[in-house]
């Protein structure tokens, strides 16, 4: 500072010095020019410490220059210290997604226009706000759980909150997604955390999910009666062969009997009689297949268990493939859609054994507790690829995967090369009665 008070620059304060070197300069050579024998050891000494004083003087211009240099360089840097402030600040209000600047407790500091228009506030009425204000009564414990979570651990957390901004009148509230991050602390004073928040509004993808969902359960119920009807239209025809064509087959073969025992016993004519019982008698077995293949009788009069036992022993007569099924309940206490729905999924396992694995052995696991039912099918055969469970166009695993679905399980398919397939299907159910040891 100089006299008056006023802040000495850095022009003012070289010139300063540069007028002090030339009166020493001056005032040496003086001393020189006037020293007398009466005061030559004063002179000298003076002469001296205007050296002194001299070299002081050009120590501090090298000084005043490096102070030049830095301030020069400090005001560079503070410039591009406002350009990137301004940048930031740019980058802040004009984010798409509200941003807000908040003390370790959720008191805003600053907020962005995007979180302005979110809860349709200006920025000096949002400052100084606690953020639970806004936050729905019943997501405040979740906000402060947020809160504590992220002092906690330091890093980001992540929880979905429904706001209630000024002049919103749904009372459920703007559901948003709330990402907080320390940003700030002062190791000294732990009450110092600033915390930065991204807060976005994922209203429109609720209402996407909720839409989604709801067409979901939708088309679950559209498959569910269509399976029904499927099945209640299988049990027609399988009634239906059964009364018309079985019992014409069986009046045929009994008149075929009477037949025989008036004609004579000729060689030849027996010989054709035995041909047409066999072909009645085949006949009759392709009738009886047709019928089980498309609708069981014992599955509704013996239960599922007892059905896929019939169906393994007649699975294995048919191909060659070993078949062995094992439970740990004497049945399965389902509805009768669930049990149909779990048997077709048995059957189309076994269908594609038979077309596809290339096995000579298969092991089916049926294991229920009281919440669960669990199906594992294990073979032995060429092992299912990636690519083929990925395959949208199998139609054999997509019927699979929705029958599994319209019951609100799960299914998993594993392929080994060469070494098989396992497929592990588990569904809630229904209590079971187990079996006696």
């Amino acid at each position: 500072m100089t006299r008056s008070g006023t802040p000495l620059t850095f022009p003012t304060l070289s010139r300063q010095i540069e007028e002090m070197r030339r009166h020493t300069v001056s005032a040496q050579a003086q001393a020189s020019t006037t020293s007398t024998p009466d005061v030559g050891q004063d002179s000298t000494s003076f002469v001296d410490t205007l050296t002194q004083l001299g070299a002081a003087l050009e120590e501090l211009q090298v000084a005043d220059e490096e102070l030049r240099q830095q301030s020069e360089e400090l005001q560079v840097a503070h410039a591009e210290g406002d350009v990137e402030r301004r940048r930031y600040q740019e980058l802040f209000d004009q984010a798409p997604d509200a941003y807000l600047v908040t003390d370790g407790y959720g008191k805003i500091k600053d907020a962005n226009q995007a979180a302005c228009r979110l809860f349709n506030l200006e920025q000096p009425t949002l400052r100084g706000k606690p953020l639970a204000v806004y936050v729905s009564p019943a997501d405040k414990k979740a906000f402060y759980t947020l809160i504590m979570a992220t002092r906690k651990t330091r890093v980001r957390e992540c929880s979905e909150i429904s706001l209630q901004p000024r002049g919103h009148s749904s009372t459920q509230g703007i559901a948003v997604e709330a990402s907080v991050i320390v940003a700030e602390h002062n190791p000294a004073d732990g009450l110092r955390i600033t915390l930065r928040w991204l807060i976005r509004d994922i209203t429109l993808r609720k209402e996407a999910e909720a839409t989604m969902h709801t067409a979901r359960e939708q088309m679950k119920l559209f498959a569910s009666s269509v399976d029904a009807a499927r099945e209640a239209e299988r049990a027609r025809i399988a009634r239906e062969l059964h009364d018309e064509l079985g019992q014409s087959l069986t009046v045929l073969k009994m008149d075929l009997a009477r037949i025989r025992a008036k004609l004579p016993a000729t060689k030849e004519l027996h010989t054709r009689l035995d041909q047409m019982e066999a072909a009645i008698n085949g006949t009759i077995q392709s009738v009886r297949q047709i019928m089980n293949d498309l609708r069981p009788a014992m599955l509704d009069d013996l239960g599922l268990v007892a059905t896929v036992e019939w169906q393994c022993s007649d699975f294995q007569n048919r191909t060659g493939i070993r078949c062995h099924f094992k439970s740990n309940v004497a049945e399965v206490n389902q509805t009768g859609d669930r049990a149909t729905t779990l048997f077709r999924l048995i059957q189309e396992i076994l269908t594609n054994v038979a077309r596809h694995a290339g096995a000579s052995d298969i092991r089916l696991t049926l294991k229920q507790t009281k919440r669960t039912l669990r199906l594992e099918a294990r073979d032995n055969g060429r092992g299912i690829s990636e690519a083929q469970i990925k395959n949208a166009h199998s139609s054999g695993l997509l019927g699979m995967r929705e029958r599994v679905h319209l019951l609100g399980g799960i299914i998993e398919f594993v392929g080994v090369p060469d070494k098989g397939t396992t497929i592990r299907i588990q569904v809630p159910c229904e209590v079971a009665v187990a079996t006696p040891t």
